[in-house]
């Protein structure tokens, strides 16, 4: 039997249904296309007097609001049973009806003591991770922390995996033990609704000051003309804290909303020193850092404060393989993780499933590929993917050279985005005008690349190439040019049509020993002769002079080259002979000035 359903507004859209069957979230696919609260659509909705009423359902409660008619003119109330009594509120006209008032008076309807499904979702927020039984103690960076409590803040930024989460459960565990109060509420995307994230911010803080929410009401928070006030009130309550206290933020790099980075940054230079905030973020959170630490206020930990030493990787990887190995083994495990704990449990994996250390160091490594893949590149926006795999073929880059592969216009601010977000990326230099990616993120971007884009790579190769012979460091254009075909002669003749640059490596072909012997063995004295010229670019006629001999003559002489060699052209020729040279060029000739 079919009922006709009312109106429903959830997750900040109005569901006009058609009809309403039995379902777990109240509506089925047959309804009209949404409307977004807060839209041209929805006012006009709510203004029409024969749209009577919607029930409402949010994180903060749920009401059904009715369309009343008063003193000649039409208002929304919402009304709510609570405890056999139906509770009724005024919501406004039709234009103040706003995602902010609506989540205020199902706030007001629904209390946090009274409602235990909001309760239920709190207490998943507000509890703290557990902690493996195979961690290694850190001293070191306990200790720092534990000093850190003198500042108002400290911020433990680095990527995915690096640790953050484990290092601050451990300290969790110690302060705890000590009998200081700490509280942790793990964000999440939906804390960019500003009333959501102060709701959760006070619930949280509430766990070490308890009464706070009866001193602060939330209403306060959800509108920006009563933000001010809602700090005040805050700050307000907070200095009846009485002992010190700490708040973990955990995932702070979900938060995108700029209001709410703005009024926890007021929060931190005016809270009572009696409080300190922690936050854990995959990128540099969006908080004046530099003003902070001016101020004295910021206590910060980074990728290389978190990366595992050596010695810590050799003293936990006993632990975390069931068949002991070869210190040698030990060491080939370490060496490969560099420093990055997951990285390291990842390869431990593999040899748990039967791998050896070899296969499991070998390229490309499964777990990690996919890790890498699908926690850092995928993670990241389409641009800036595209940024990541144009750029992974290049041992090193600045905003020069990444523009000319990448062919985007933007570099030096995809570079920065890089920077900020942790994304694994080093500085070569104390300028920071040459960087490269952290080389096992390095091996997945080339992994991925060819497996998605290997026609694009030889093209990439080119572009290194050009720009490094257009700035005149051609032992740099020449590896690259062999990388594109495995052949620089050709390549790099594709890359700028001048066969004369290559001039620079004359002296070089004449005093490789190996080669030399070859062509002896192999060509007659004019031959060779012919061959020296052609390295030096020289035309038919060019060689016709130098050697004192007919154009017809350095043609034969040149056929005969070509016939040895079992090619058709001169470029041909050169081409099969570099290879024996590029063993004696792998030391690239960038500039200290420039180089990483």
């Amino acid at each position: 039997m079919l009922r006709q359903p009312i109106p429903q507004v959830f997750d900040d859209h109005l569901y006009l249904q058609d009809y309403l069957q039995d379902h777990p979230r109240g509506y089925t696919q047959h309804t009209t296309p949404r409307v977004t609260v807060g839209s041209h659509q929805w006012y006009t909705w709510l203004a029409d007097a024969q749209n009577k009423s919607f029930t409402f359902k949010s994180h903060f409660g749920s009401f059904t609001a009715r369309h009343e008619r008063q003193r000649n003119s039409w208002y929304w109330y919402a009304y709510r049973k609570q405890q056999g009594r139906i509770r009724k509120m005024y919501l406004g006209r039709p234009q103040e009806l706003t995602a902010e008032r609506l989540n205020s008076i199902a706030i007001n309807l629904c209390t946090y003591s009274s409602c235990q499904h909001n309760y239920q979702l709190f207490e998943a927020k507000l509890r703290t991770p557990s902690l493996a039984r195979d961690v290694l103690p850190r001293p070191r960076l306990l200790a720092k922390l534990q000093n850190s409590l003198e500042t108002g803040l400290t911020v433990i930024s680095a990527p995915a995996g690096w640790g953050k989460t484990t290092l601050l459960r451990q300290w969790h565990n110690e302060v705890v033990s000590q009998g200081c109060a700490c509280s942790w509420l793990s964000l999440d995307k939906e804390d960019n609704q500003a009333i959501r994230f102060w709701s959760h911010f006070i619930a949280a803080l509430e766990q070490v000051m308890p009464g706070l929410s009866d001193l602060v009401s939330i209403e306060l928070f959800c509108a920006h003309a009563t933000l001010t006030q809602g700090l005040h009130t805050l700050l307000h309550a907070l200095d009846r804290l009485s002992t010190p206290a700490t708040l973990v933020l955990d995932n702070y790099h979900v938060l995108y909303a700029q209001e709410i980075h703005q009024a926890l940054t007021t929060l931190i230079e005016l809270m009572p020193l009696q409080l300190h905030l922690v936050i854990v973020s995959r990128t540099r959170p969006e908080l004046p850092l530099a003003r902070l630490r001016a101020q004295r206020l910021l206590n910060e930990l980074h990728m290389d404060d978190l990366r595992f030493s050596q010695q810590e990787m050799l003293q936990l990887l006993p632990r975390l393989l069931a068949q002991p190995l070869t210190t040698e083994q030990y060491v080939t495990l370490a060496t490969r993780a560099n420093g990055w704990i997951t990285a390291l449990h990842l390869l431990v994996a593999s040899i748990h499933e039967g791998g050896t250390i070899e296969e499991v160091c070998a390229l490309p490594q499964r777990h990690l590929n996919d890790y890498m893949v699908e926690e850092v590149l995928l993670q990241q926006p389409e641009e800036v993917q595209r940024f990541l795999l144009a750029t992974a073929p290049l041992d090193s880059f600045d905003i020069s050279l990444a523009s000319a592969v990448s062919l985007q216009a933007n570099s030096e601010a995809m570079l920065d985005y890089l920077s900020r977000h942790n994304i694994f990326i080093e500085a070569q230099d104390s300028q920071r005008g040459w960087f490269r990616y952290q080389p096992l993120f390095a091996e997945v971007l080339r992994g991925y690349l060819r497996q998605h884009s290997a026609s694009l790579l030889p093209e990439l190769y080119l572009r290194a190439c050009t720009w490094y012979q257009q700035n005149g460091l051609l032992n740099n254009a020449l590896y690259y040019a062999t990388q594109a075909t495995g052949n620089a002669m050709i390549a790099l003749p594709q890359a700028d049509n001048q066969l004369g640059n290559l001039t620079n490596y004359y002296p070089m072909v004449q005093t490789i020993p190996t080669l030399k012997h070859a062509r002896r063995k192999l060509f007659t004295q004019r031959e060779n002769e012919v061959i020296d010229l052609l390295w030096q670019g020289a035309s038919n006629r060019e060689i016709a002079a130098k050697l004192i001999i007919s154009e017809g003559t350095v043609k034969k002489h040149v056929a005969n080259i070509c016939g040895k060699l079992e090619v058709k052209s001169r470029t041909q020729a050169l081409a099969k002979l570099m290879p024996q040279l590029t063993p004696a060029l792998n030391s690239r000739d960038v500039p200290a000035s420039r180089a990483g």
